[in-house]
């Protein structure tokens, strides 16, 4: 897909079997893979809660008669791979059954891995190295939380050399998954909350990854929402300094906390810019431009700071995601500096005020005096203003008063004008003129 602007990919190519009993679907599920003589990879914990004898026990009614690796430590390790696959070999494997948690299922997959594709777990370092597929992999997970019964990554610890291996590709998944919620029932409280943060945090990822797809973004949001409803948590709403709080929180838990945050500077032009190509505007309008089914932005509403914002951001998200989905519009992905550009264009918007009257811009212009000095044709005392027709905002005039307001007001004071003052909506319908262009057909009494 080299080249192709936004193309992505969904690959999920492992089997899903799920819902109460369907461990007794495991023979089945062998005998369709064409598995005549599996290896079971679990953990020591797992033989002593009586789940393997379990498995092994429809197994044998089945008619098979599998081998076992129970030796899995709590982080998957190269030379627990190395065991596995060298007991299996003699065992004559053909196919493996990976029970347990996260590191169970990792030496199950690499297991097979290596023993279709020979040599040892360390020859295929990194992403897209295994060339054939392995034998077919049946994965039984017994928590709720690593996500490896369906992932092409095995993340493995070489401890010889003090290395983490990922181990990942198309030739990496599991054939089969089987989700049996009644192999939890023994799983401890402790790693039962473990495990359902575990999950948690992997939806969460699925929504923030800059890989995100509207796949993952539907998957990731139905996952967090499960997740806290089936414990009775309803989505967090964030208030005041509370996201502001929590990151000064995270912050004291880093083992390398950094003393200093540079920030690069946002530019709010570049931030409207993005505002329209992200596919903000079919959503959302800023003071008063069009916008279909979603707040105004740019306004006095927003938050004050950056935490706020998050939180807001966050409080408003499952309602946005809902939204996009229903209208078919695409999530848009934003990079930290695409995001303090838009931000900086929101957070902008929100110091001017809305667009002013040309039309009473016309007559506080002759008012206030200013048609006294500033004549079209420039015979005036002051600079002609049409030159600032289209160029006129708060930041170039505000510059050009400071600048001149020194000589203008010695000006006025050797004419004996006065120096008139502005109300706040005066100055916006003033600007408002201004960007049409002073001609002598557009002020007062002149024709």
């Amino acid at each position: 897909m080299a080249g192709v602007q936004g193309a992505a990919t969904f690959l999920m190519k492992t089997k899903v079997v799920h819902g109460r009993g369907t461990l007794a679907l495991l023979p089945e599920e062998l005998r369709g893979l064409g598995a005549r003589k599996p290896w079971i990879v679990t953990d020591p914990g797992l033989v002593s809660a009586g789940i393997c004898t379990e498995i092994e026990s429809i197994l044998e009614k089945a008619g098979f008669a599998p081998g076992r690796f129970d030796q899995v430590a709590h982080v998957a390790r190269a030379s627990s791979v190395d065991a596995s696959v060298a007991a299996a070999r003699d065992f004559g494997f053909d196919s493996v059954i990976a029970v347990g948690g996260g590191s169970a299922l990792v030496i199950g997959k690499t297991t097979a891995i290596v023993g279709a594709n020979g040599g040892n777990i360390r020859d295929y370092d990194g992403v897209g190295r295994v060339p054939l597929p392995p034998f077919p992999i049946v994965a039984i997970p017994t928590t709720a939380g690593s996500g490896a019964d369906v992932s092409m990554f095995s993340p493995v610890v070489d401890e010889e050399r003090n290395l983490k291996l990922l181990i990942g590709g198309p030739n990496c998944f599991p054939h089969v998954a089987i989700l049996d919620p009644l192999l939890l029932r023994t799983l401890p409280f402790t790693q039962a909350v473990y495990s359902g943060v575990d999950a948690l945090a992997h939806a969460i990822e699925a929504q923030l990854s800059t890989g995100a797809t509207p796949i993952t973004d539907a998957l990731g949001l139905s996952a967090m929402q499960a997740l806290m409803g089936a414990r009775g948590l309803r989505w967090p709403e964030f208030q005041g300094t509370d996201v502001a709080d929590i990151i000064a929180y995270i912050r004291t838990q880093a083992t390398n906390p950094r003393r200093h945050f540079y920030l690069e500077p946002a530019d709010p032009a570049t931030g409207r810019i993005i505002f329209q190509q992200k596919g903000c505007t079919n959503c959302h309008g800023v003071r008063g431009s069009a916008g279909v089914g979603a707040p105004q932005l740019g306004d006095r509403s927003l938050p004050r700071t950056l935490g706020q914002f998050a939180g807001l951001m966050w409080n408003h998200s499952p309602a946005m995601w809902t939204s996009m989905r229903t209208q078919e519009i695409p999530r848009p992905q934003f990079s930290n500096k695409e995001m303090a550009d838009l931000i900086a264009y929101l957070f902008a918007q929100r110091y001017f005020d809305p667009s002013g009257s040309a039309h009473q811009g016309r007559r506080i212009f002759e008012v206030k005096g200013c048609a006294t000095c500033h004549l079209p044709d420039g015979e005036g005392i002051g600079p002609a203003l049409s030159p600032w027709r289209a160029k006129v905002t708060p930041m170039a005039l505000a510059t050009a008063m400071w600048n001149h307001g020194p000589m203008m007001l010695t000006r006025m004071r050797e004419q004996q004008i006065p120096w008139p003052r502005f109300q706040s909506q005066e100055m916006v319908d003033l600007m408002e003129f201004l960007n049409q262009g002073v001609t002598s057909a557009q002020l007062p009494g002149k024709r």
